[in-house]
């Protein structure tokens, strides 16, 4: 997929990202392709497409009027989309804009086309190299409606992340839906791994830090219901392993912290664990103010009970330099079940049985 750097910015373009969009804004599900689409014999559009590698204008004028009213079944097609490709690249702006039109409706869909895909990052690859302002807004305008469900999407991501280069409003436009969506995004899989990936690209620009911390903020701001989230999770340790995204390294990490311990039942959501154990790891301190709200926790039998959450209590306990080689509770003790072996060794680490 596309290789996403940090985007060119015209700060005198960029729009308020930190007003407040729509209701509905970069919400809207993204129309199915349609079910009639023509199909292509193989072996011709193979012998089409080594030809437009190297062949005359006039060459390339003809495939396009022979293939401009099946544009979008070709760009689906595996040697189709190469086809357009190959239009796209060697027309002028005029007949870029001219297939960009064609395609315009099925534009959000293509982009979650395992094959479709190709044929709108190549678009955007060349609108972000060249003084194509007419290029960029007709991409824009076919995918700002849909940019959440296509970040969420394992093609549609890559599509977007290409559009931050496109600089300007455009960039403005990606960002505004990253604030304002992220929770949206951070607990899908390739919505999580979008969010980094923008991040780490804009963190290298200085005239979108702001942006940056605005991202971070949010995050931070819903760190409690995001880290009950495999992928919440895995966003919040990206961002605590990126140093160079957060200037205030030491109080992002307190902040998380109390987020998360603001809900006793964190601790016992795997999770969570795994965000408070990367805490515990890069800030001994940190570690130490876990285990005190586990031994302060109300329901102490029910955590060491719980055989993934003891073993994640004896791990803490090792990496405390400071602390006691047992954990003692200050509430009372209840029952405590033994699952197993294991589980027992656990228990005994701790001093319970």
């Amino acid at each position: 997929m596309s290789h996403l750097t940090s985007p060119v910015l015209d700060t005198d373009s960029l729009v308020d990202v930190k007003q407040e969009p729509e209701k509905d804004a970069y919400l809207y599900p993204i129309p199915a392709l349609p079910n009639d689409l023509m199909v292509f014999d193989p072996v011709l559009l193979k012998e089409i497409r080594i030809e437009l590698e190297h062949g005359t204008e006039l060459f390339v004028d003809e495939q396009y009027r022979r293939f401009a009213q099946s544009l979008t079944a070709l760009a689906v097609d595996p040697m189709g989309n190469i086809v357009v490709q190959k239009l796209v690249e060697r027309g002028n702006l005029d007949r870029r804009i001219k297939i960009l039109e064609s395609l315009h409706n099925d534009l959000p869909a293509l982009s979650c086309h395992k094959n479709g895909t190709w044929v709108v990052q190549k678009f955007i690859s060349l609108a972000a190299i060249g003084d194509a302002d007419l290029l960029k807004q007709g991409l824009m305008d076919a995918l700002n409606r849909y940019l959440v469900e296509l970040l969420k999407d394992q093609y549609g991501n890559y599509v977007v992340q290409g559009c931050l280069g496109l600089g300007g409003v455009h960039t403005g436009v990606l960002l505004r839906c990253l604030i304002w969506r992220s929770k949206d995004l951070a607990k899908t899989r390739f919505g999580s791994r979008a969010v980094k990936s923008i991040m780490e690209a804009i963190s290298v620009n200085v005239n979108l830090r702001s942006y940056l911390d605005e991202i971070i903020d949010r995050l931070i701001q819903q760190t409690e219901d995001l880290v009950l989230n495999p992928h919440g999770a895995m966003l919040i340790c990206s961002l605590l392993s990126c140093t160079n995204w957060c200037d205030k390294d030491r109080g992002i990490k307190a902040l998380i912290l109390d987020k998360i311990l603001a809900n006793q039942n964190a601790i016992m959501n795997r999770h969570a664990q795994t965000v408070l154990m990367e805490l515990a790891r890069r800030d001994h301190s940190l570690c130490e103010l876990v285990l005190g709200k586990i031994r302060q926790h109300e329901q102490p039998g029910r955590l060491v009970s719980d055989q993934s959450t003891c073993q994640f209590i004896v791990t803490l306990n090792n990496l405390n330099k400071n602390g006691t080689a047992s954990l003692k509770f200050e509430n009372q003790m209840n029952r405590v079940t033994c699952h197993s072996d294991e589980h027992r060794a656990n228990l005994e680490q701790l001093g319970i049985m």
